[in-house]
């Protein structure tokens, strides 16, 4: 009876030039492939993307559709039971589009999976095969969070969700976080340290103050002052005052990392769409309270950040007064930090804050030494 009353399906042909033109016109996709993250999508590959799927519309569901409406679904003991021949073409839409998406985002493909678990940086997916069941283990794209622990903080959580990369901001705020007293905040990343396989710190006083702590608590060795990432558990560092380089390969479940930002190039303090979210703020340990701060005014460039730094020592220049003498005009007139040897710090010819490791905190920084 069915049969008699349904009309004959016309070709289906969906309108690509109408859609196109919604898209660039209306829709702003110029904007939009634009936006950070975007790199590798570009109009013709949007244009390709839209012309396959007119032709699996076209050519696999057009032809199925009058079956769909003379047979219809079908319901028989808590079970759907779709048409003839619709389940193999849905199952195809949805095994070229994970096709499609695994090439675009490099990222591994398991299709047809019944079960996925998650564990860590691992997914465990488990799919039909002929004659049974087969488990495929996938490692997961990384992801960064950011977290800001601090008093009155809402602003920087605000600002940070900006950046290009972030994909969650955990945002602690309380008192016990102010001046960034070292045992504080290392029990707050301590407290989040066994969702992430790598916990990173700027190589800064502040950062290289709390990443020990961290590092011990965990049981595993820290990595300190990189400058590139070779591989997940592979990374380099300047040795020598930065005239070698040392590739340090780490087999600890749990990577703890100081960082030379200044070995990176910067991201994008805009554009970025991560989300916020609240970590409980532990209670203050009471190991360690803020006494006081002296602030010296330097109107040099940071010492790790500078790409020329004057520096000198205690068998070169013998006293405090040469120090300044010779070395100070001399980064004045080049624009540089002004740097010195651990002794020339111990004995007081420089402030501590000038104080320098033996290793360059920057490829590409010039040193001049006396």
């Amino acid at each position: 009876m069915a049969d008699d009353i349904v009309a004959e399906w016309p070709p289906a042909s969906p309108p690509l030039r109408d859609m196109l033109f919604a898209m660039k016109e209306l829709g702003g996709l110029g904007a939009v492939l634009a936006q950070p993250g975007n790199e590798k999508v570009t109009g013709e590959l949007v244009e390709a993307i839209l012309d396959e799927a007119s032709k699996f519309a076209s050519n696999v569901r057009a032809p199925i559709n009058k079956q769909g409406d003379v047979q219809g679904c079908r319901w028989n003991q808590g079970t759907v039971t779709t048409a003839d021949r619709f389940k193999e073409a849905i199952d195809d839409d949805c095994n070229q589009t994970g096709q499609m998406l695994a090439a675009l985002t490099d990222l591994p493909h398991a299709a047809f999976a019944s079960k996925v678990e998650l564990a860590g940086a691992k997914a465990q997916a488990t799919r039909e095969i002929d004659g049974g069941l087969k488990t495929l283990s996938v490692s997961l794209p990384a992801t960064c969070t950011m977290l800001i622990a601090g008093a009155n903080t809402a602003g920087a959580a605000a600002a940070a969700v900006q950046i290009a990369g972030v994909t969650k901001v955990l945002h602690a705020d309380g008192e016990q976080f102010n001046h960034g007293l070292a045992e504080n905040v290392a029990a707050q990343v301590l407290a989040l340290a066994s969702n992430y396989s790598h916990i990173l710190f700027p190589a800064t006083a502040a950062g290289k103050n709390v990443a020990p702590r961290v590092a011990a608590k965990l049981d595993v060795g820290p990595i300190s002052d990189i400058t590139r990432v070779d591989a997940p558990d592979t990374f380099e560092r300047q040795i020598y005052a930065g005239n070698a380089i040392a590739t340090v390969r780490s087999l600890d479940a749990v990577k703890v990392i100081t960082v030379h930002s200044t070995g990176f190039d910067p991201a994008a303090v805009t554009g970025g769409t991560a989300s916020v979210e609240t970590s409980t703020a532990l209670a203050d340990s009471g190991k360690s309270s803020f006494a006081g701060s002296e602030i010296a005014k330097n109107d040099r460039p940071e010492l790790t950040a500078a790409k020329i730094i004057v520096s000198g020592g205690c068998r070169g220049l013998g006293s405090s007064d040469k120090f300044n003498e010779l070395l100070t005009p001399l980064a004045d007139k080049l624009g540089a930090a002004l740097g010195a040897s651990r002794a020339a710090g111990d004995a007081g010819y420089a402030p501590n804050e000038s104080a320098q490791p033996a290793r360059s905190p920057h490829r590409s920084s010039h040193r001049l030494r006396h």
